[in-house]
């Protein structure tokens, strides 16, 4: 095999291992709405920019609405709202939604029980940045 194959051999297998690393870098996350707690924030997910992330809250025997989106985390800890608003019912329902990342970075799912500092929501949220 010529030098020029051997490098082209090379190359290749670092693209592949670099594609592979930044879509592992995707994750998900389930975690349980504590009802003393009018704001439940999940854990920050790494996302490149065009993966699609997939966000939900369940609510279970809820006293009141949930609502929640995404944030993408930002400097200084100015957060940005990046996805649509979605409002899980008070009782026991669900709503969803999905988006693709407008950029690489950190995003995490918020939900909210009910309105002015209101609590008592139960049930769970996901967040999944490899969706």
């Amino acid at each position: 095999m010529n030098k020029k194959r051997i490098f082209s051999a090379f190359v290749m297998v670092l693209a592949i291992f670099f594609i592979s690393t930044a879509s592992a870098s995707a994750s998900s996350e389930t975690f349980r709405l504590n009802s003393s707690l009018h704001n439940n924030v999940s854990n920050n997910h790494y996302a490149i920019k065009g993966d699609r992330i997939y966000y939900q809250v369940t609510t279970q025997k809820s006293r009141h609405a949930v609502g929640f989106g995404v944030y993408r985390v930002g400097a200084y800890g100015q957060h940005q709202l990046v996805s649509i608003v979605k409002t899980a019912p008070a009782g026991s329902g669900e709503s969803y939604g999905y988006f693709d990342a407008p950029s690489n970075g950190s995003y995490f799912l918020r939900a909210a029980c009910g309105g002015n500092g209101q609590t008592g929501c139960q049930g769970f949220g996901i967040i999944d940045t490899n969706w």
